[in-house]
């Protein structure tokens, strides 16, 4: 498994991140000081070739 932590929000509104799986473990996206992804504390990507974008909402992060 691949764990990938987020930035922190804060501050910093619209910054956005494209993250594909490119491999067979899973990718899983955390997030620091409480944040959440939607209103997940962290999410994961299954499957190879598979991938989201996240964009932040200065206290957050939502999946777009």
């Amino acid at each position: 498994p691949i764990n990938l932590t987020l930035p922190n929000a804060t501050g910093v509104s619209s910054k956005s991140y494209l993250i594909k799986n490119l491999g067979t473990s899973t990718v899983t996206i955390l997030t620091t000081g409480g944040q959440l992804i939607d209103t997940y504390t962290s999410i994961t990507i299954e499957f190879q070739s598979s991938s989201v974008e996240l964009v932040s909402i200065d206290s957050g992060w939502i999946i777009y």
